[in-house]
């Protein structure tokens, strides 16, 4: 199997006929009707599937890991709300750091960790969110790209998971690039990278990266402006930043005015996300969206 965008560069010309491509989850009806059979073959009942945001499946690799881990824990019937992705993408790359650990002789866990972290800090900085295959291997390997050596790089061991990493091609020029499996893994790891730098909602709403990177992702309602800047991730990194200070008792909206901090305050409280000062929340939301008005 490959990726189409290699099709290319392994065929110059005339590639075979008989090419079979898999479109994937390509639409929320599709998506939809593979989480119900994975989840019958499973034995798992999802309560609010009608309304459960299904987008997190969109990757056959994270609905098929997201059923084998819950199926060992839950009695059968579940709830789909954030709160529910946030344990299975902790649990998502705890499964690729044990299996890291176990082909390079079993580092201390903190090494990586500290690896993962080094390389959510490049991609923070490359708003397209993807990287050069050498700047990825520097990264997160910490050495130069000369004196990489596979047998005992924590890069290649990453890439060759196909768990948070993958390797793709450009059109132009065929040259290789990394970037996550798909974007809610990415916005994730990035969010929590963040969450370390900024433990308190009221630092990271007045830091370079939000300032950057993440506000003005989705056009503004009253002035119809977007940052041209934004990061290919804003969106699904604020997603969890949102979450994720929630969960410290802190709401990123009573810090900042941003449109898709809006939104996704609304959303998290509509599904019952958001627990934690649930009335101070609302209260903001309110004001806030009548002063857009």
């Amino acid at each position: 199997t490959l990726r189409t965008s290699y099709i290319a560069r392994i065929w110059t010309e005339n590639p075979p006929s008989k090419l079979l491509r898999i479109r994937g989850f390509n639409s929320e009806w599709v998506t939809k009707e593979a989480v119900k059979k994975y989840c019958n073959h499973y034995g798992l009942q999802i309560t609010n599937l009608d309304t459960a945001n299904l987008s997190f499946f969109r990757n056959p690799l994270m609905l098929d890991l997201f059923c084998k881990m819950i199926s060992k824990e839950s009695s059968g019937t579940i709830i789909l709300e954030t709160t529910t992705y946030l344990k299975v993408f902790d649990d998502y790359v705890n499964k690729l750091m044990v299996n890291v650990q176990r082909d390079l002789g079993k580092p201390h866990p903190s090494l990586m960790h500290e690896a993962l972290s080094r390389s959510s800090k490049v991609f923070l900085k490359e708003s397209k969110a993807e990287l050069p295959l050498r700047k990825f291997y520097e990264a997160v390997d910490d050495v130069p790209w000369s004196q990489t050596d596979n047998s005992k790089s924590i890069a290649h061991r990453f890439l060759e998971g196909q768990l948070i990493f993958i390797l793709d091609n450009l059109q132009t020029g065929h040259s290789e690039i990394v970037r996550h499996t798909q974007q809610q893994i990415g916005g994730y790891l990035l969010a929590k990278y963040l969450i370390g730098l900024y433990p308190n909602a009221s630092d990271i709403s007045t830091s370079s990266e939000f300032t950057d990177f993440l506000r003005g992702s989705v056009p503004d309602s009253d002035t119809g402006e977007r940052n041209s800047n934004a990061h290919q991730l804003a969106y699904d990194i604020l997603t969890f930043l949102v979450i994720l200070y929630a969960q410290k008792g802190e709401h990123l909206v009573e810090r900042s005015d941003d449109q898709a901090v809006i939104d996704l305050s609304w959303q998290n409280l509509s599904r019952g996300d958001i627990a934690a000062n649930k009335e101070l929340l609302v209260k903001t939301l309110d004001s806030l969206t009548s002063s857009l008005k």
